[in-house]
């Protein structure tokens, strides 16, 4: 291709390697100026006509204004730009600025041709600190800086930190050192936000839910602290065990949430409900620890070791009930478990990590590992709710409940408006 160099002409100059014959016309001749350079490679296609260019720049300025417009451009000449002058030349700078400033009047004119000298010799790993607030003056964002040498990789509360394998540099807005970008403002690193699923969580807040996730400097921190587990039994009844395992037990006894025999139970009395009587719900809950008998009845109403307690908060041998809303009645233990109660068919069990691997009962064990929640107090494993649940009676000769039938498909008239009802709930 290079002995062929010589054959490429037009607006692309002349591939030869010499830049001073790229405004060579198409009859041959070299000038000076763009535009009669331009004119003369104009092609037209039948019926249509193109008007030359006009002469703008220096060619159709006043001799002042071309003055000036030298006077101000050959500021590329001045003391902090000649450490380049050896590896950039000035002289097609200096050109292209005359032509910005006769074309219009003020200091900004010189700015783009001085900018890409800039960065012209920052390729030679030349840097130049020519900007002052009276000439070419950069405005950033927010609290940012202007440098003429910063990193192509941008710190931001997103990758403080992130390798950049682009080590070249380019002139902009950036952070003050030590600062990363957040939102156009430059903060300090500790002062950056996590993000979990689109939702932003400032420094030192916890993620809901979960107790051991914390951020802090804009990343998540993980710990090993264990989290406080609830298990619940809700309506007819569905109940959750504290490793979250969800079933259903349609059983009519009473029946042991939590079984530590010796120390504390936590029982459950459910009765019949429903059209019919078809299902059974949570009627009231009881605790037995330290000697004292609790019971949680319908409606609020407390018993405390066959006594009727109509003034709350009650408080005796480090048990605490007390209303915490009109709706829920709240217990405390001793020895950190607490109970809530809704006095209708909601009842909700919190029990702290002292207790993991210490918990049996309808809640299941609380070890993290749902496979073994279905353990009876025997030491083996069932497999069917309704097996399991019928293992943690109180009372023996109470019916066992058999296995649940899905009412979707004993009642296949009533599924799409249970669908359409359990719509409105949020997913």
């Amino acid at each position: 291709m290079r002995d062929c160099a010589c054959w490429f002409k037009g607006l692309c100059g002349t591939y030869d390697g010499d830049q001073t014959n790229d405004f060579t016309t198409d009859t041959g001749n070299v000038v000076t100026q763009a535009p009669a350079f331009v004119t003369t490679w104009k092609r037209s296609f039948a019926g249509e006509t193109c008007a030359d260019l006009p002469q703008t720049g220096c060619n159709a300025a006043t001799p002042q204004v071309l003055a000036t417009a030298t006077s101000t451009c050959e500021a590329l000449m001045e003391t902090e730009f000649e450490i380049c002058h050896h590896a950039v030349p000035p002289a097609a700078y200096i050109s292209a600025c005359k032509e910005d400033c006769c074309d219009s009047s003020g200091q900004d004119c010189l700015c783009s041709s001085f900018e890409a000298y800039s960065r012209a010799c920052l390729e030679h790993n030349i840097r130049l600190d020519w900007r002052s607030d009276n000439r070419c003056h950069a405005q950033c964002p927010g609290n940012q800086i202007h440098k003429e040498c910063g990193s192509m990789c941008q710190k931001t509360c997103q990758s403080p930190s992130s390798a950049c394998e682009d080590h070249s540099c380019i002139d902009g807005c950036f952070c003050p050192d030590g600062m990363v970008l957040l939102n156009d403002q430059c903060v300090q690193k500790s002062e950056c936000p996590c993000m979990l699923n689109g939702v932003e969580y400032r420094n030192g807040e916890q993620v809901p839910k979960e107790c051991n996730n914390t951020c802090m400097n804009g990343a998540w921190q993980c710990t090993n602290k264990r989290c406080d587990a609830t298990c619940s039994a809700i309506g007819d009844p569905h109940y959750m065990t504290f490793d979250g395992k969800r079933y259903d037990f349609m059983g009519v006894c009473s029946y042991y949430m939590i079984h530590d025999p010796g120390t504390f139970d936590i029982i459950v009395d459910n009765i019949k409900c429903g059209h019919g009587g078809e299902y059974s719900c949570t009627k009231s809950l009881s605790i037995d620890i330290s000697g004292h008998h609790i019971k949680m009845d319908h409606n609020h109403q407390l018993f405390v070791d066959g006594e009727e307690i109509t003034k709350t908060p009650h408080e005796n041998d480090g048990i605490k009930v007390f209303m915490v809303s009109s709706l829920f009645m709240k217990a405390e233990l001793s020895n950190g478990i607490t109970i809530l109660w809704d006095g209708r068919t909601r009842a909700y069990i919190t029990a702290p990590p002292s207790f993991i691997n210490k918990t049996q009962g309808l809640c299941g064990t609380y070890d993290s590992n749902q496979k073994n929640d279905f353990k009876t107090r025997e030491g083996d494993i069932e497999t069917m709710p309704s097996a399991f649940g019928n293992r943690w009676k109180t009372v023996p000769t109470c019916k066992d409940a058999g296995p649940l039938v899905n009412p979707c498909d004993t009642y296949v008239n009533r599924k799409n408006q249970s669908a359409q009802y359990c719509a409105y709930l949020p997913k």
